[in-house]
């Protein structure tokens, strides 16, 4: 399965990362990067800030996966741009 994981890359974010690799999925991060759990280098990274709602939908828009897991979706903007992100 193809997961996204919007944050992942410490607290509860990472124990879920950590799972997903564990199960054989193909696992992607978008994050700042300023944190590169041990697990780094078995999963894609697509940098990026997710207070930055314009750039974050435009990023995430242009890629598919089978399931999104939000970590950092704080308000209503942060949810309104996961939503003009993945509708469809």
């Amino acid at each position: 399965m193809r997961i996204l994981v919007i944050g992942g890359t410490q607290f509860f974010g990472k124990l879920i990362v950590e799972q997903f690799l564990a199960r054989g999925d193909q696992v992607t991060i978008f994050s700042r990067g300023h944190r590169r759990p041990e697990f780094w280098d078995a999963v894609e990274y697509i940098p990026g800030d997710r207070d930055d709602h314009v750039a974050f939908v435009r990023t995430l828009r242009q890629h598919s996966f089978d399931a999104v897991i939000d970590n950092i979706a704080f308000d209503q903007e942060d949810v309104e741009a996961a939503i003009q992100a993945f509708a469809g």
